[in-house]
């Protein structure tokens, strides 16, 4: 971004604006490509659902009355405060990672969003610099006598 920022103040044509322009989109692309995939915190949950899942259909067999858990010597309430600690690390386990992409992702929105308004700022002033220099080269050569016409 900062390489892009001193073009963008560096430009003194059309053609250095147009390549400020490119490097800007260039940098802007990059800083989007650092975002982590949306895709590996969805696959996360999953498989946090998919861990609460099989420990609720695990300690639900072990706390049954008078089912194979029972046989086994499991103790019903022990099993449903497992059950319920479990879920609840799940669920934890589970929702951190959600919270801090919405974090992160919320971040760098509000940092593109910046950097997109500094773009306008920076472009503005550019293109009314070129303009004033175009002005004053036609204001220049307006004033300037012409050639084989010396003041006499």
């Amino acid at each position: 971004m900062a390489q892009a920022r001193a073009a963008m103040a560096a430009a003194q044509d059309q053609a250095g604006l147009e390549r400020a322009r490119e490097d800007w989109k260039r940098a802007e692309q990059q800083e989007r490509r650092g975002l982590p995939s949306v895709f590996l915190y969805f696959m996360w949950v999953l498989l946090g659902v998919v861990m609460a899942l099989c420990t609720v259909i695990a300690l639900t067999w072990l706390g049954e009355e008078g089912g194979p858990g029972k046989a086994s010597g499991a103790d019903p309430g022990a099993a449903a405060f497992c059950q319920l600690s479990i879920n609840g690390g799940l669920v934890f386990i589970t929702l951190l990672p959600v919270a801090a992409a919405l974090a992160e992702a919320t971040g760098s929105l509000r940092r593109l969003r910046g950097t997109r308004q500094e773009f306008a700022q920076t472009e503005a002033a550019a293109v009314s610099r070129i303009e004033a220099g175009r002005a004053s080269a036609r204001t220049s050569s307006e004033d300037a006598p012409e050639p084989g016409r010396g003041s006499a």
